[in-house]
């Protein structure tokens, strides 16, 4: 087994000339393998037996990045600081160095260490991570010694997206049945608190959302005190309808004589007088879990969903909303039965406090927002997990036909295949996209082909 660079002199004549695309995005997405990640389409992209590696531009330098299949990498060590052996068991042919092994935190929270590399004349960074599924993947950022903080950054960038994957392909799924009173829908979750992907796929097994979605947004803390109406936007510009979100609130009250609340909220649409559509789910002073639905309508729904709530331990709810239904588990619990209503409309998201008196205190902690895809039978769903280009054909040699905006979704009608052997999606709008920059889920597997 051998670190597998190509062309290590032609690599250098790359880095020496810059002469690649300079665009930064990271707008096509690689899942094979065992391995999922984000990269730029403009880079070039050669794929072996046990690695993906991509020459391109960063900050108008020239980089090249790698990533090794946790197929490789796994038996080769039992611990992330493992990572300079499982370069040498790689880098056999070449002369390489190690130095400054460290933990590196990483919005995903998995177990992750960073060193720096030298290998023959090309200078940068290695990078280990664990992956949701127990595994590790290997990943090398590699410039010239004025370059290498370039390949740093996007390789960092690149980690973020980094996770198991490797189903290959168009990634599909099949749809789900509507949830309601008669179907069955868990009573109970047992990962509600813990790290988004875990609950994500409990929610998978138990048939509430189907497979295909992506992370919104994770922030781990915000909070609000004192006497007022207090809202803070979250995700701004990444708007859906169809979504998860879960957080814990501690909720201090301030005032046991007038109404008080502390939520999280979904399906935002502000003004210039605050956030005045919404969907909001919370504690209020009265120890009630309750749930407010203030639709474009202008009807306010309002629902006590459950009474006697301890306000003197954290409380972590977990929502999902699917067009016009809402199920909510308050600890893990469920505490909707299916037969409660909100408008089906998309938003933003954020947290509020309505406080009366000096000691309120709204706190959400481990608060993340996941987009989920509403399958209806016979449909076949086109999501964009980063914005992609449209095109007026199946093909790069047709021209640009706008844009899939992120977290946007379209039908697909049919599909093709091109001369590179790669499926393109027809929409319900008469433009086409290239399978790998966007997610299919639904009845994708009959479409006609054109």
């Amino acid at each position: 087994m051998k670190l597998k660079l190509p062309g290590l002199v032609m690599l250098c004549l790359l880095l020496v000339s810059g002469a690649l695309a300079q665009s930064p995005d990271l707008d096509t997405v690689y899942d094979d393998n065992g391995v999922t990640f984000a990269y730029n389409s403009d880079w070039e992209v050669e794929v072996d037996d046990i690695s993906v590696v991509m020459f391109g531009t960063y900050n108008r330098a020239s980089v090249v990045l790698a990533v090794y299949f946790p197929e490789w990498i796994t038996g080769m060590l039992s611990d992330p600081d493992d990572l300079p052996a499982a370069l040498a068991a790689l880098m056999i042919d070449f002369e390489f160095t190690v130095d400054d092994v460290r933990p590196l935190g990483l919005k995903h929270g998995r177990e992750t260490v960073i060193a720096g590399v030298q290998v023959d004349a090309l200078d940068g960074y290695a990078l280990l991570s664990t992956l949701s599924d127990g595994n590790y993947a290997l990943m090398l950022g590699l410039g010239t010694e004025d370059t290498r903080e370039d390949a740093r950054e996007i390789l960092l960038l690149m980690a973020e997206t980094l996770d198991a994957g490797g189903t290959g392909g168009p990634r599909t799924t099949t749809a789900n049945p509507t949830p309601g009173p008669d179907t069955d829908v868990p009573a109970t979750l047992d990962d509600y608190g813990g790290e988004w992907e875990t609950a994500i796929a409990e929610l998978e097994r138990g048939g509430l959302i189907s497979r295909g979605g992506s992370l919104v947004l994770e922030e781990d803390y915000a909070f609000f005190d004192g006497v007022g109406s207090w809202f803070t936007s979250l995700g701004q510009g990444r708007t859906h309808q169809d979504v998860v979100v879960a957080g814990e609130l501690t909720y201090t009250s301030g005032s046991t004589t007038e109404y008080e609340a502390c939520g999280l909220l979904a399906r935002v649409q502000a003004s210039n007088r605050g956030a005045t559509i919404f969907m909001e789910v919370g504690l209020n002073n009265d120890g009630q879990a309750y749930l407010l639905d203030a639709p474009t309508t202008g009807d306010t729904v309002g629902l006590v969903l459950q009474a006697g709530v301890d306000m003197d331990t954290p409380q972590h709810f977990l929502i999902v909303a699917r067009r016009d239904q809402v199920f909510i588990y308050l600890n893990g619990e469920q505490i909707t039965d299916g037969t409660e209503r909100i408008e089906a409309r998309s938003g933003s998201y954020g947290v509020a406090l309505i406080g009366k008196g000096r000691d309120s205190r709204c706190e959400a902690r481990n608060l993340w927002v996941y987009q989920s895809p509403y399958l209806e039978e016979g449909v076949c769903q086109i999501t964009a997990p980063r914005t992609a280009n449209k095109r007026s054909g199946p093909g790069t040699s047709f021209g640009q036909a706008g844009q899939l905006r992120a977290g946007a979704s379209l039908t697909a009608v049919a599909f093709a295949v091109d001369a590179g052997g790669r499926r393109w999606w027809k929409l319900e709008d008469e433009t086409w996209v290239r399978e790998d920059v966007v997610t299919a889920a639904g009845d994708c597997d009959d479409l006609p082909e054109e």
